[in-house]
């Protein structure tokens, strides 16, 4: 085959790396058009120009894996902001790939430890979807494609999609990929800025050992040298924590896993800001953070708990009760789950009832 692959249709299946292509607008109906992501043989990898990329703790999504990868477009400088935010430039694309462990014909709830080196193993995984954000002159956009059964391409889903599943050792349930709007509705973490924002390309979620360089080096620094991201020297930020490694205190894993699920919409400038109730990382206030408050608004999200945080008290407080909920008027997040994340739970549960004090 001529290392120009002519024929472009045969690009995504074959040994031809493609070329990476930023739309705007007028987005393709197939994640291959992208360029980003390409098959060789059975094996599903980034394209050369991205880099894979994974955070200290994810968000949780069904127990579903992820394989992220992030593109910029060649000679474009991008920055880390004082807070450690990244400001990716415009053309800039992001992926974000679910994907289920596959053994014997079955999917099964299996740990990945770390990001694939080598991209994911057709035969071993079930790939579900693919979010794309992309950085365009109006801001960021996202876009969810839904894998086909032959895992040999995803289709734009605009309305998103309800993908009924059976994991061993998760049971039956219904998979929701989101539906345009409400990539919109998540990914704004400022509600008076306006506009979506990627939620983990925060040097906090980033900074951490990288084992796929080519010598040992902190992913943060890896990123910021290879897509010319200035001034990482200068940004001051709390470093979230694997929230699963043993050598992490019970604090540091529950704030870390919070901050994650919770705090790009409750946070000062979120979504969730008229709660009054703050779980980003950074929070230091117990009031702010929920101990010992009274909710803003009664009703069937409290379980008929009295506190946000009823310290010494994990199954009494509102916090475990919302996240153990499945019920869409109570639970939380409200999006992005259908199952109930049973170690997460039992994380914040131990984390209160560890704490001292008394709300009377």
């Amino acid at each position: 085959m001529s290392r120009f692959c002519i024929v472009l249709i045969s690009l995504w299946l074959s040994g031809c790396e493609p070329t990476p292509v930023s739309h705007f607008g007028d987005y393709p109906q197939r994640l291959s058009d992208w360029g980003l992501l390409w098959i060789t043989g059975q094996r599903l990898q980034a394209q050369s120009e991205s880099t894979v990329y994974d955070l200290n703790t994810p968000l949780f999504s069904d127990y579903a894996h992820k394989y992220r990868s992030v593109w910029t477009p060649p000679h474009q400088e991008g920055a880390v902001s004082t807070d450690g935010v990244l400001r990716l430039p415009i053309g800039s694309v992001v992926t974000k790939t679910f994907y289920y462990s596959k053994q014997d014909g079955q999917l099964v709830y299996a740990r990945v430890a770390n990001v694939p080196a080598a991209g994911l193993d057709l035969d071993k995984v079930r790939l579900i979807e693919t979010r794309v954000l992309v950085h365009t002159e109006a801001g960021w956009q996202g876009l969810p494609y839904i894998w086909n059964e032959a895992q040999t391409d995803a289709m734009l889903q605009i309305t998103g999609g309800v993908i009924p599943l059976r994991v061993v050792g998760l049971g039956e349930f219904n998979y929701l990929v989101p539906d345009f709007n409400q990539c919109q509705g998540c990914h704004v973490t400022n509600v008076a800025k306006g506009g979506m924002q990627p939620i983990g390309l925060k040097a906090k979620h980033l900074d951490k050992p990288y084992g796929l360089a080519p010598s040992p080096l902190n992913q943060m620094a890896y990123l910021a040298e290879r897509h010319a991201l200035v001034g990482l020297e200068a940004a001051e930020y709390q470093v979230n924590a694997d929230w699963q490694a043993v050598d992490v205190s019970l604090e540091t894993a529950a704030r870390s896993y919070l901050d994650i699920n919770c705090g790009h919409c409750h946070s000062p400038t979120g979504p969730a800001d008229t709660s009054a109730m703050f779980l980003d990382i950074e929070e230091t206030d117990p009031i702010r953070l929920g101990v010992c408050k009274p909710p803003v608004a009664a009703g069937q999200g409290t379980g008929g708990h009295l506190f946000g945080i009823n310290p010494g008290h994990g199954q009494e407080s509102i916090l475990t009760f919302r996240m153990q909920s499945d019920d869409p008027g109570a639970m939380m997040p409200e999006l992005g789950r259908t199952l109930v994340h049973a170690e997460g739970v039992q994380l914040i549960a131990d984390w209160i009832d560890d704490m001292a004090g008394d709300c009377g």
